[in-house]
């Protein structure tokens, strides 16, 4: 089966827990700065049900960390679930395509071929 399929439609799996945006940052900008071939592209793909847990300066982490990629960076935030609680998350994208990324906010609907739009 598909997991993103899955996620979306919270059959098989759904939030267990808070969902704290700052942790998942600071981890994504150390994992990316691993990379150490300057001409490598690099992808962050931010997936949220929802408002985060926690509090935090995410758009200006989110365009910290673009700022040292630029165009290198591909920053994909996706909100999986009906709610009109993405502000951050689109917040974050428009941070990350200010500082030089590419960058997009897509809310999918259930089916597969709008998920993989998104990812493509």
């Amino acid at each position: 089966s598909n997991k993103l399929v899955d996620m979306r439609e919270w059959s098989n799996c759904r939030p267990s827990g808070p969902g704290n945006y700052m942790p998942a940052l600071t981890l994504a900008e150390k994992l990316l700065a691993k990379n150490s071939l300057g001409s490598c592209a690099l992808s962050l793909v931010f997936i949220s049900d929802g408002r985060p847990s926690d509090s935090g300066s995410f758009a200006e982490t989110m365009g910290r960390i673009a700022s040292k990629y630029r165009r290198r960076l591909t920053v994909i935030c996706i909100a999986m679930a009906d709610a009109n609680e993405f502000e951050t998350l689109e917040d974050m994208a428009c941070e990350a395509e200010a500082y030089g990324a590419v960058s997009s906010f897509s809310q999918p609907s259930l089916d597969t071929q709008s998920i993989s739009n998104i990812m493509s």
